[in-house]
């Protein structure tokens, strides 16, 4: 198995873009109730990139298991 790294990264206004060495592309974008902050644009694209698309789903549901709040549903 091929290490995985990181080629390139594009920060762009309320997006940031992980290039990968194997040829990948990884994009999220923060909310419009959000301010950019490039080291969090990162972060969540290493993350998206390692649990996938249901990144946000997992995050909510960790959160919720620790304060006690609803589940995310979606």
């Amino acid at each position: 198995m091929r290490k995985l790294k990181i080629d390139r990264v594009i920060y762009n206004g309320p997006a940031t873009i992980v290039f990968w060495n194997d040829g990948a592309k990884t994009i999220v974008k923060c909310s419009e109730n959000d301010v950019y902050d490039a080291e969090k644009g990162l972060a969540m694209a290493v993350v998206k990139r390692v649990y996938g698309s249901n990144f946000k789903k997992l995050f909510k549901n960790l959160v919720a298991e620790r304060y006690g709040n609803e589940p995310c549903q979606e």
